[in-house]
């Protein structure tokens, strides 16, 4: 055997040493993507859970959003300011939500998930969509029309399913 051929079947040899290494590095990519998205995920949750939690423990809030919900503008300046740091933290996580699904960081039947969650509560709380006229400023104007266009959606769901 002369070294040209030799020489043949060693480049043969490394390119396909060479493929195989980036099949490998692109289902490492792949499984770090999926575990990523699943810890990007589980962190909202867990935050969610902690926000939820802190607003089941309090009777005052609670009951603080059930009278905004039906008489938004007896509320005083302070009881404003309260409620404004609790929805605050749900637009937060919202857009926390939504700029990770912008960015592929959330898989898509999770973000589903999350935007189900907030179609849901919406109809119900009015104080929601009052204090977004509050807070909705200080975010991207994408997360603005997004959260805009839910709204619109979820009002047009509950007038058009009353009687």
């Amino acid at each position: 055997m002369n070294w040209i051929a030799i020489s043949g079947i060693a480049e043969t040899v490394s390119a396909f040493g060479v493929i195989i290494s980036l099949i490998y590095v692109g289902l490492q990519i792949r499984q770090n993507t999926i575990a990523s998205r699943a810890a990007n995920y589980q962190q909202w949750v867990d935050t969610q859970v902690n926000v939820n939690r802190a607003l089941s423990d309090d009777p005052a809030i609670t009951e603080l959003i059930d009278r905004a919900n039906h008489d938004f503008a007896s509320l005083s300046t302070a009881e404003l300011l309260r409620l404004q740091m609790v929805f605050y933290n749900h637009f937060k996580q919202w857009n926390v939500a939504f700029t990770n699904d912008k960015y592929s960081l959330l898989d898509k039947e999770k973000w589903q998930l999350v935007e189900h969650g907030y179609e849901l509560f919406i109809p119900h709380t009015p104080a929601l969509r009052h204090m977004w006229g509050y807070c909705g400023s200080v975010y991207d104007e994408g997360f603005r029309t997004h959260v805009e266009t839910v709204i619109a959606r979820a009002q047009n769901n509950l007038t058009s399913t009353k009687p």
